[in-house]
């Protein structure tokens, strides 16, 4: 659990982060600033624990989106 309250879970190599309420709404309504912390919380993870991805969910159990890892660029 994080400061906001979201729990991160993993299965795998999928990570699911569960928002609270008050994170899920402002990210249903994609609020300034909202959709980018959550995109850039679970890019770090991604990163971090070398996942495939993450199912962002709210907290009745619903899918809210997925983020992915970052594009790799090629060396040239």
């Amino acid at each position: 659990m994080d400061w906001t309250g979201s729990r991160m879970h993993l299965v795998g190599k999928v990570g699911t982060l569960t928002l609270t309420p008050e994170v899920a709404g402002s990210y249903r309504r994609e609020e300034a600033g909202v959709v980018e912390f959550v995109t850039t919380y679970a890019t770090k993870a991604i990163e971090r624990m070398h996942l495939e991805r993450i199912l962002v969910y709210g907290p009745e159990g619903d899918c809210l989106g997925e983020v992915l890892p970052p594009a790799r660029t090629t060396p040239f």
